[in-house]
């Protein structure tokens, strides 16, 4: 018998630290600042079960074997951008924007069960050998909840999730047999039979289609455009029902659940100047 316990997990940290805004400067090609952050949690389990019996008689001889497998993969990851959450993007075009993010939160469980029994009877020439396996496979999200965006919390606020939707479970039975026979005295020539029927596992990440996250994108208004701070209400109340337009028009993060559209950007006005460096100071 095995048991096994891996309390693993492995991240990434960007060079910058996770104290600097970022941003990606599309006009002289060059980033700066620092990025974000990744970490992932695995604390693993695996029992592993295996047995043999063998019993000789005038009848042949068997070689019974048997064994028993559970696995538990219980995975956490989080995704975080550094400094206020917000990222710049310095267009060429003079189409400035920002984008705020909220972190990514994904929790998810597989779990996988198996057993197994056969038996390989000999007898002169001939051998033959029979089993059957069963497998389960479950995998399912787990409850989660992402923290509001650092800087601007009442456009992507504090979102839960109650671990809902894609799931997994399925049961394959996979039976397997075969049969061996020498054509002669110095068994040299052999003719051999057989039938199997495998069962590959899925990868339990598969049911993560769903997660805790969330972008806005926020501009500067078009010139001629009426005061944000004027329309910034109807703006973030119209993002919900995806408005096409509002005020000079907000524009759609469709990546990511739960998004307010702030083209208007009362804040980003008053703040872009902490997100857009000087184009003197261009840092990877």
């Amino acid at each position: 018998m095995l048991y096994a316990w891996f309390g693993w997990g492995y991240g990434f940290a960007p060079r910058g630290g996770t104290d600097q805004d970022g941003g990606i400067n599309f006009d002289a090609n060059t980033a700066y600042g620092s990025w974000f952050t990744y970490t992932a949690r695995k604390p693993w389990q695996i029992v592993d079960v295996t047995g043999s019996s063998f019993k000789s008689g005038a009848a042949g001889n068997h070689e019974f074997k048997f064994g028993f497998g559970y696995r538990r993969n219980p995975n956490a990851s989080t995704t975080r951008w550094s400094g206020s959450e917000v990222v710049a993007h310095v267009n060429p075009t003079g189409d400035n924007f920002a984008l705020a993010y909220r972190a990514r939160v994904v929790n998810y469980t597989g779990q996988s069960i198996n057993a197994y029994v056969g038996d390989t009877y000999s007898r002169g020439r001939l051998t033959v050998n029979g089993g059957v396996r069963w497998d389960k496979q479950t995998a399912k999200n787990e409850p989660s909840t992402a923290p509001a965006n650092t800087a601007f919390p009442d456009l992507l606020p504090t979102l839960a999730y109650d671990g809902s939707g894609p799931s997994m479970n399925w049961n394959n039975v996979s039976p397997r047999v075969g049969a061996t026979i020498a054509l002669d005295q110095n068994r040299k020539t052999v003719a051999r039979a057989s039938y199997a029927n495998y069962a590959g596992q899925m990868n339990p990440f598969e049911v993560t289609v769903t997660f805790t996250g969330g972008a806005t994108l926020m501009q500067p208004p078009a010139s001629g455009a009426a005061p944000c701070a004027a329309a910034h209400r109807d703006c973030e109340r119209r993002s919900h029902d995806s408005s096409p337009r509002c005020g000079q028009g907000p524009r759609i993060d469709r990546h990511s659940v739960g998004n307010r559209v702030a083209r208007c950007g009362r804040r980003f006005q008053q703040t872009r100047r902490a997100y857009h460096p000087p184009h003197g100071d261009r840092r990877h």
